[in-house]
């Protein structure tokens, strides 16, 4: 494979930006700044240069072994975009109790991916791709498993250019589960700008239907964010708005939102005894019409209602509504029920593969780093300066 380093086993460090890309820069000296980047740090060595399309290069140095570790260190550096800045700074000791760490470094035009291996019972592996000019994470995808049973496995991935966040989960006989991860903001948007990349997305199109057949993306779609722990807020898009029900009708067939609520944890991977939670309701199900009243609906009776209102003043074209959970929730997915004739729900669209009543097919949030999220493009984005922290 073009461009491709492996080290084995591996430590690594990283500085800077958080999840993947290290700020630290040096000024270039001399007519090869590669070897300018050794200047006064002996042992340093030029180990391998890789073109990175255009004028980038990609430098690794070999240095010497950390003083306090003893571990072999090397360093990643962008040329050709600026000063020099370094990428990723690595110590190589293992990585986790078994020893089995190992990294790899691939270059590629205007990306540098980095993979990592290592842990104990419980192994890990991490894959993020780096954009080298600007610099920014673009993709990262984290796998645990256990070396007794590599069949109980979770992957939560990340793609901060769409904003995404994405979890799928199996436990065995515990079953599996898959979600869009609700981001966790510091703030909210102003009222009147629509949410984008920093919110969870799902639409007719998918990735999770609880009911009825997929259609076009833009048939109706749902954005939601939580601002803190108990505020959420979710945007509406619908091709055919339907409010009321057809004379005699339910509510149910109208368009509305469910929000199902569990203080169990959905992911059962690290559970190897299954079974439902036993000290509480289990999943919970709340409708809310889109005038914001709520209905108690699925094992509701007795439970902390949430409380919603209608955002005066929301995004054009769409539905605003703001809503207060009675806690913070372990478990939340949100629903979509969109009708187009006021007679039958024609799908629910939902942030999880919600499967009914059960608190492990729902899904859960993903705390954003301070700042992570502004106004960009015309909506509330995920602004590629300022990635998010891990899931």
């Amino acid at each position: 494979m073009d461009g491709l380093v492996r080290v084995k086993p591996a430590y690594w460090l990283l500085f800077g930006l958080p999840l993947a890309c290290g700020g630290a820069t040096a000024a270039p000296t001399g007519d090869d700044p590669a070897g300018a980047l050794c200047a006064g740090r002996a042992p340093c060595a030029v180990a391998a240069r890789h073109p990175a399309g255009g004028r980038l290069e990609v430098v690794q140095l070999q240095l010497g072994p950390d003083p306090e570790r003893g571990c072999p260190r090397e360093e990643w550096w962008r040329l050709g975009d600026g000063p020099p800045l370094r990428l990723l700074a690595l110590c190589n000791d293992g990585y986790g109790a078994s020893g089995v760490g190992e990294d790899s470094v691939e270059v590629k035009p205007g990306e540098l991916i980095h993979s990592q291996y290592g842990g104990s019972a419980w192994r890990w592996s991490t894959t993020r791709r780096i954009g080298l000019s600007p610099h920014r994470l673009l993709r990262e995808e984290q796998r645990s498993f256990h070396a007794a049973e590599p069949a109980r496995e979770q992957t939560r991935a990340l793609d901060a250019v769409e904003g995404r966040w994405t979890t799928e989960w199996t436990a065995g006989s515990c079953g599996s589960g898959a979600w869009l991860d609700l981001p966790v903001a510091d703030r909210a948007p102003p009222p009147a700008l629509p949410l984008g990349s920093c919110a969870a997305r799902a639409t007719a199109a998918g990735p999770h239907l609880a009911h009825g057949a997929p259609g076009a993306a833009a048939d109706a779609a749902l954005w939601a964010l939580l601002v803190g722990e108990t505020t959420l807020i979710v945007d509406l898009a619908d091709d055919t708005w339907v409010k009321a029900p057809a004379a005699g009708g339910s509510w149910l067939h109208e368009d509305h939102v469910e929000l199902w609520l569990s203080a169990e944890e959905p992911s059962a991977t690290h559970d190897w005894e299954c079974g439902p939670q036993k000290d509480g309701p289990g999943a919970v199900q709340w409708a809310l019409r889109l005038d914001g009243s709520v209905i108690p609906a699925h094992r509701a009776a007795g439970q902390p209602a949430p409380a919603a209102r209608v955002v005066a003043g929301g995004p054009a074209d769409r539905v605003r509504l703001q809503i207060t959970l009675p806690a913070a929730p372990a478990g939340l997915t949100v629903v979509y029920s969109d009708s187009d004739d006021g007679r039958r729900q024609e799908r629910l669209i939902a942030t999880s593969a919600l499967r009914f009543g059960d608190p492990r097919s729902l899904g859960a949030a993903v705390t954003l780093a301070a700042g992570a999220c502004g106004e960009a493009g015309g909506a509330w984005a995920l602004l590629p300066a300022a990635p998010p922290d891990a899931p």
